[in-house]
């Protein structure tokens, strides 16, 4: 069992939003890169060393991606390197583009370790009661893609070895197209046994009872308190202009290394706390194993 599912939904929703918030909402590049760091770390954890390998390629591809058009759609920035087509590529605007890229790196990863984290059951939980319809449509929302993709592979390999599946481009295209009817049969049908499914178990009932299997812990109680703290210390030094950086139209930064160090060191102990716990339950689980 993961160290995670320990936890309360409760508590993992908010250190989630925490970090995503911030994220979002901040545009240094060492803070992002922080983000990004601790996000992959914690991924591989918790999908192997073969899934962190190809979203590190993503992140990177995505990074390039921005460094390469932003210059040609942001014409700030003083310190011009070259000129392509009669259009000036400043430094500025490439670091802009790579910081842009760092964030939504870091925002795909985390979003990614969410959908892990904090399953359909949790979020049902969360806000079940509070917006059930809500709760809902979007937990079934969130599920599509993954079960879609499994059952895409399973209709392929089932018709792989019928003896359906040949090669050369408008093979492929044929291919293609009868998996995609395949599908959406399947998804039809899924969308009808779902519906009867919940209507025989008395969903949307005044009166329904729930049952949930979550309990809230002193653990989850010092967690959350520890996180609280955490987050203070990075906002305080956020709303004090320490991790303002100015791209335009030269690089400028408000504060000082020794300034910042603090809020860096907070915000590195942020992103990591779930990886440090895993960490934790492997090694204490692999010593009792070698103690039986």
């Amino acid at each position: 069992m993961k160290a995670y599912n320990r936890y309360h939904p409760l508590t993992l929703f908010i250190y989630f939003m925490s970090i995503i918030m911030m994220t979002m909402f901040i545009n240094n590049p060492i803070m992002l890169g922080i983000s990004l760091c601790g996000a992959l770390i914690y991924y591989g954890i918790l999908s192997g060393i073969r899934q962190v390998k190809n979203t590190c390629l993503f992140c990177v591809s995505i990074i390039l991606i921005l460094a390469v058009t932003n210059p040609f759609l942001s014409y700030n920035g003083d310190t011009v390197l070259f000129a392509v087509f009669n259009t000036e590529v400043s430094l500025e605007s490439v670091l802009y583009g790579v910081n842009t890229g760092i964030m939504m790196s870091a925002m795909i990863t985390w979003f990614l370790i969410y959908s892990i984290v904090v399953d359909n059951e949790k979020f049902i939980y969360l806000f079940g009661n509070i917006v059930p319809r809500i709760a809902m449509v979007l937990s079934m929302s969130f599920r599509l893609i993954p079960l879609y993709k499994r059952e895409y592979v399973k209709i392929k390999d089932a018709q792989k070895a019928l003896g359906y599946y040949n090669e050369g481009i408008f093979n492929r295209i044929k291919n293609m197209l009868r998996i995609f009817l395949t599908l959406m049969s399947w998804a039809l049908e899924n969308s009808i046994d779902t519906s009867m499914s919940m209507k025989a178990r008395g969903y949307g009932i005044k009166g329904r009872s729930h049952y949930s299997r979550y309990s809230f812990r002193m653990t989850d109680a010092i967690m959350i308190i520890i996180i609280l703290i955490l987050d203070f210390y990075v906002l305080k030094d956020i709303g004090a202009g320490y991790s303002d950086i100015e791209f335009y139209p030269v690089i400028r930064y408000a504060a000082s290394l020794h300034e910042t160090i603090c809020m860096y060191m907070c915000f590195g102990v942020l992103v990591c706390i779930l990886s440090i716990v895993e960490i934790k339950e492997n090694i204490k689980w692999k010593y009792y194993v070698s103690r039986i």
